[in-house]
């Protein structure tokens, strides 16, 4: 698997992993040995990951092409109700022993990094960024909030690009010394949106995403430090007519996460004028692409459906070759 595809925001295609879930139960007397147990019940959903990654996908991989469809691969919705089954139980954060609530408030926010329900509650249950937020305030109310958990609030933040609220809750010294000036000129609910970066780096400005409704386009979805992409970009330099195609056909977006990644976006936007990348709000903006998985992954739309999909970057296939079968069943050649 390492020579073959860059994982990112540590979400895998995993299936038929045992995840235990149980039924929820609020901790009302809140022992030291209880709090424990929660999570380490939720650390073996984590493991459990780690261990199937590590063996492979095996055959429930997705084929080159194939769309994929927003229920395959649900890693995230499991690891956000094993959140809900083991930690988000424990609501009297005031009697967490003090050994436990860092702990516990790491544990949350792997459960953040991992789940795609972080900022979005359901009904009746509370959010994941919700709930670190509220173990930050009772760790900051016991002074023993330090430089690390500032840092991991913000990432935090911008895992679920709530920067006006991390803008508004933390000490301004909890942000690097590049920290962009932030415009937001959509509501959620407007569509999918883009984070655009202008002015050097100096802000970051959300618009709607450009999306072609009636006709053929490929959406790149990448890191911008990613080597496959890089591996790509520098393979399609012998074929001028491909890299044409891409540059006037598609959109290249990068995946929410807890770094901002600006100065790589703007180093790749250098090196590669035609290819510009943006950042993504939300996965919950993109239900066509599924999970946000590989990087990088090519989806090859028409009339704004998913036709196909192209995972990866690996030496071992003819890529180019690939990619020019993808673009002419779509229409582009």
């Amino acid at each position: 698997m390492a020579n073959r595809f860059s994982i990112f925001s540590l979400l895998h295609p995993l299936a038929g992993v045992a995840f235990l879930v149980g039924s929820a139960h609020a901790i009302s007397e809140v022992r030291s040995d209880d709090v424990s147990a929660a999570i380490s019940r939720f650390q073996a959903v984590i493991d459990a990951v780690f261990e199937q990654f590590a063996a492979g996908p095996g055959e429930d991989h997705p084929s080159d092409a194939s769309p994929v469809t927003p229920d395959q691969y649900s890693v995230a919705d499991r690891i956000a109700s094993a959140f809900q089954n083991h930690l988000n139980g424990i609501d009297d954060l005031k009697n967490v022993p003090d050994d436990q609530l860092t702990p516990l408030f790491m544990a949350t926010w792997q459960a953040m990094l991992f789940s795609t329900n972080a900022g979005r509650p359901r009904a009746r249950e509370t959010t994941i960024i919700e709930q670190l937020e509220a173990l930050y305030d009772e760790l900051d109310r016991r002074g023993r909030v330090g430089e690390n958990l500032n840092s991991r609030m913000l990432k935090g933040y911008v895992h679920n690009r709530m920067f006006e609220r991390a803008e508004a809750r933390l000490d301004p010294k909890s942000f690097p010394d590049d920290w962009p000036r932030i415009i937001d000129q959509l509501d959620d609910d407007t569509g999918p949106g883009l984070w655009h970066i202008r002015e050097q780096g100096g802000s970051l400005v959300r618009e709607p995403a450009a999306l072609s409704s009636d006709g053929p386009m490929v959406i790149i979805l990448s890191t911008p430090g990613c080597q496959f992409m890089r591996r790509a970009v520098n393979e399609l330099g012998d074929h001028p007519h491909l890299l044409d195609v891409l540059a006037r056909n598609a959109l290249w977006i990068a995946p929410p996460g807890p770094q901002l990644e600006i100065t790589e976006a703007l180093n790749w936007r250098q090196a590669q004028p035609p290819f510009d990348i943006h950042l993504a709000h939300r996965r919950e903006d993109w239900p066509m692409l599924g999970e946000f998985r590989f990087s990088p992954t090519l989806y090859f739309l028409d009339g704004g459906e998913v036709q196909s999909a192209l995972y990866g970057w690996p030496g071992a296939r003819d890529n180019v070759g690939v990619l020019n079968e993808h673009l002419t069943a779509i229409g582009l050649e």
